[in-house]
């Protein structure tokens, strides 16, 4: 301990002798701020193509359509009792309200519309081809009148109690019968009535195929009028043998042979030949050659 002390005098007398040094002041550095280079807009001659997007929409079919062809295609219902379209893709309702149509997503509390129900509705399922048809909506109320299909189609067989007409597929032309129970189709066979026109204005029920042919109409015959043989008739009229004969003109056997006289029966079967007198009987083939010869004519 005694030592220690020794030593810590020793040091300070040490440095209390030995020269002082003070170091120089250094200027500290001056730091200028330059402004940063914004960097310019580069501006293109030509503008990139924007890349092509396909939007894909799917209809969605309601729970309460009928089975039909074309399910992604059919964009349009159209109910004949309410005179009311339906869009398949938007899911909403067209309607007239005495001024325009008008798309909404439910039917409006009116006297015409009580008791829609899509579920029990009759339905025509529209062509998938049809756009915006409330534009010729004139056209669509001719062909399905309200009511029409209670007797338009007749089945041949007694449906069940769960069987029912459900709806018209334009794109098949035929009714679709369904069962109310599961929704699916049913076969039936049926018959298209001719329903007669109805006086309301509102056109036919849908045409058949039947009706849509078109019907000539016969026109009576005159009975003053003079039954003119045709061509053929002519040909096959054997000659008179009683008839001069050109002498340049001479029958070969064969062709004589050939000439029959048309019988009775013959002559009631075709009216055209009943005011025609029919030719003498040809007893033989001799008097014909006879008779073919040109007479001869004495000065």
């Amino acid at each position: 301990m005694i030592a220690g002390l020794a030593i810590a005098s020793l040091a300070n007398v040490l440095s209390s002798c030995s020269p002082v040094f003070v170091a120089q002041s250094r200027p500290r550095p001056v730091i200028y701020s330059s402004p940063v280079p914004v960097p310019q807009p580069v501006y293109a001659t030509t503008l990139p193509t924007p890349p092509v997007q396909t939007v894909v929409v799917t209809p969605v079919v309601p729970v309460w359509a009928p089975p039909y062809v074309y399910v992604n295609e059919v964009h349009y219902y159209y109910f004949p009792d309410y005179m009311v379209y339906y869009d398949v893709f938007a899911q909403n309702y067209w309607y007239f309200d005495g001024f325009s149509w008008v798309h909404v997503i439910s039917l409006p509390s009116m006297p015409v519309y009580y008791g829609f129900d899509p579920y029990n509705s009759y339905i025509v399922v529209m062509n998938r081809h049809t756009h915006n048809p409330w534009i010729q909506h004139s056209y669509f109320e001719q062909q399905y009148p309200r009511g029409y299909y209670k007797s338009a189609y007749a089945p041949r067989q007694s449906l069940g109690s769960n069987t029912i007409l459900r709806a018209y597929d334009e794109n098949e032309s035929r009714p679709v019968f369904v069962d109310k129970r599961s929704n699916k189709e049913v076969k039936v066979k049926y018959d298209v009535k001719n329903v007669p026109q109805q006086q309301s204005g509102k056109g036919n029920v849908r045409p058949s195929s039947e009706t849509m042919k078109p019907q000539v109409q016969s026109r009576p015959q005159d009975p003053k009028a003079i039954n003119i043989p045709s061509k053929s008739t002519m040909e096959s009229r054997p000659q008179n043998p009683k008839t001069t004969v050109r002498p340049d003109v001479k029958k070969s056997p064969a062709s004589v042979s050939s000439v029959k006289s048309p019988s009775v029966q013959n002559i009631k079967s075709n009216p055209q030949q009943e005011s025609v007198r029919p030719a003498p009987r040809v007893k033989n083939q001799q008097d014909i050659r006879n008779n073919s010869v040109a007479p001869k004519i004495t000065i």
